[in-house]
C-alpha cells in the first residue's frame, strides 16, 4: 500500500503544466526503486502553438551522477589550473627576490685602455 502523504512528484508537476501552469519547464530530483537520485526534468511540448488540440507535456530523467559528472571533471581540472599556476607564480617570486636580493656587483670599466676622445666644439 502507498503511503497516502506521498505524492508522486511528477505527476504533481504534470498536473500544473496541463492546468496551463508555468510556460517554461520545471526539474525535481527524485529518488529510483534502488535508491539511485535523478534529475526530472518536465516541460510543456511546442506542438501546442502548431496544432491547440495536443497539450503534451515532455518529462526526461538522468541519474544524477551521471549529470554532474562533466562539472566534477571540469571542477578538477579548474583545481589543478589553480596549483599549478599558484606554483608558478610562487617559483617566480622567488626567484625574483632572490635575484633582487643579490649584493650588486661592481664591474670595473677601465680594464681596458681606450683612446682618448677629444671633443671638438
Amino acid at each position: 500500500m502507498q503511503n497516502p502523504r506521498r505524492i508522486d512528484p511528477l505527476r504533481k508537476r504534470a498536473d500544473v503544466l496541463a492546468q496551463g501552469g508555468p510556460t517554461g519547464g520545471t526539474f525535481f530530483e527524485a529518488q529510483a526503486p534502488g535508491g539511485e537520485k535523478h534529475v526530472v526534468g518536465v516541460a510543456q511540448s511546442q506542438l501546442s502553438s502548431s496544432y491547440p488540440g495536443l497539450t503534451w507535456i515532455v518529462a526526461v530523467s538522468q541519474a544524477r551522477d551521471e549529470l554532474l559528472a562533466p562539472v566534477r571533471v571540469i571542477g578538477w581540472y579548474l583545481l589543478l589550473l589553480f596549483a599549478l599556476a599558484a606554483l608558478v607564480v610562487t617559483g617566480l617570486a622567488l626567484w625574483f627576490s632572490i635575484r633582487l636580493a643579490a649584493p650588486q656587483v661592481d664591474i670595473d670599466m677601465h680594464l681596458v685602455d681606450h683612446p682618448e676622445v677629444s671633443h671638438v666644439g
